[in-house]
């Protein structure tokens, strides 16, 4: 990529970013259809077993892929699961991020992740003083 965006900034421009957000992405995406589409009840407890699953493999990705001084982890993406409730005319108002994250939405899974992708060595500043 050569033009950033809001949403994707200048680490999108990065081979290495990109690869690893790659090999992320791809192996969850398997896990998901090959593992839970059509054979996992919608349940917050199914939920937390496939989030379980993926939190492991992330931590077999640090220090390779992942930074391991970060926090990389998925949980359930609260405010989309909040907007799919109220975009059919639940009032959640009153629920707090728990109930939310508790009360599956139809058929669809929401997570996110927060990760911090390992980049490679390529530029070096060193001030010498003499």
């Amino acid at each position: 990529m050569t033009t950033t965006t809001v949403g994707k900034g200048a680490d999108f421009k990065k081979i290495k970013i990109i690869e690893g957000h790659d090999i992320v992405a791809g192996r969850y995406k398997a896990t998901f259809n090959d593992e839970y589409v059509g054979k996992v009840n919608n349940s917050y407890d199914n939920q937390v077993l496939l989030i379980t699953a993926i939190n492991a493999y992330l931590r077999g990705l640090e220090g390779d892929v992942l930074d391991p001084s970060a926090d990389n982890a998925v949980t359930v993406d609260i405010e989309a699961q909040r907007q799919a409730w109220d975009g059919i005319g639940t009032d959640t108002s009153s629920w707090d991020d728990q109930k939310v994250k508790e009360t599956s939405f139809q058929s669809k899974v929401f997570l996110a992740a927060n990760l911090k992708f390992l980049d490679a060595v390529e530029d070096l500043t060193f001030k010498i003083s003499v």
